[in-house]
């Protein structure tokens, strides 16, 4: 899993939030769809790069 998305675009109370539920998840899905859409444009992705460790760091992947 590379990204998630919630629902709510922003913190709401569920008084508020249910009665627009479909309108949130159709805005929801449709934020999932573009990000889905703008990863099969990127270009792929050859090998991870090995970040430098120095000190107490732990070492991580950059992509």
């Amino acid at each position: 899993m590379d990204a998630c998305h919630g629902i709510l675009p922003a913190p709401k109370e569920p008084a508020e939030a249910l009665p627009r539920a479909s309108e949130l998840l159709t805005d929801a899905t449709e934020r999932a769809l573009r990000m889905i859409v703008l990863g099969t444009r990127l270009p792929p992705v050859s090998e991870p790069v090995q970040a430098e460790v120095s000190g107490t760091q732990r070492p991580s992947s950059v992509r």
